[in-house]
């Protein structure tokens, strides 16, 4: 998996010289939302339960001779990388910002899970989150590899301000009393728009149901495409 900002490349090939010289290998390249945020959240999940090797490490392992057998060679067991099964939904999703600071034990968990992230990626930006209480249908149901459209509003504001452009949900960490799900960073042109025009958008794609500001919805496949595609065109 290759995974170019909003475009993600899916196939058999690899660094090998059989890969490059012998067999044929076949790719799908797409820029379909849930595919790619089905590819970010796997490669995060991979990435967090990684571990970066030193200079001398990789130095030790180069002095390693290798020697070439001939025939079948016995397995060897391994031990298996666990990931949570990946979500294919799309969320629209009310948020609002918080009254006050996450308390010290989750600021903690916030911060290693943002040290990691920028150390992996070399972002800049941190990852958004959201924190989520309860165990309600979202709790319940929404997984890592979902995208989040997020409509957003201040504090103490009845009326959202913007709305969020889709994002996939990279991590999802459980509390005792609450859910916390780590998106990527809406990024690019139309990363947010008015609360207005995002209600125009919904109503140039048939979409005519009821959305307030707390609003909990699954949006079917065919409507979560048809928005995205709508929002990042220049007739938005």
């Amino acid at each position: 998996m290759l995974l170019l900002d909003e475009v993600a490349v899916i196939g058999s090939g690899n660094m090998s010289r059989s890969s490059a010289v012998d067999l044929v290998e076949a790719a799908m390249i797409t820029d379909h939302s849930s595919t790619v945020s089905g590819v970010a959240s796997l490669i995060e999940q991979l990435a967090s339960k990684s571990e970066q090797l030193t200079s001398s490490q990789i130095a030790n392992l180069c002095r390693i001779p290798v020697i070439r057998k001939v025939g079948r060679s016995k397995a060897v067991k391994r031990r298996r990388t666990r990931v949570s099964a990946l979500g294919e939904r799309t969320w629209l999703l009310g948020v609002k910002e918080m009254e006050n600071d996450p308390p010290p034990v989750e600021q903690r968990e916030i911060d290693l899970v943002q040290k990691a992230w920028k150390q992996r990626t070399g972002e800049s930006d941190e990852l958004s989150w959201i924190r989520w209480t309860g165990n309600g249908r979202f709790t319940k149901n929404c997984q890592e590899g979902d995208q989040l459209i997020r409509v957003w509003r201040k504090s103490g504001a009845s009326r959202p301000t913007a709305v969020l452009r889709a994002t996939p949900v990279l991590l999802k960490s459980r509390g005792k009393s609450w859910t916390r799900f780590y998106v990527r960073p809406s990024r690019g042109r139309f990363a947010e728009i008015p609360w207005s025009r995002f209600q125009q958008l919904l109503r140039s794609i048939g979409f005519n149901k009821a959305v307030g500001p707390r609003v909990v919805r699954i949006l079917k496949p065919d409507i979560a495409d048809a928005l995205t595609r709508k929002w990042t065109s220049h007739r938005l």
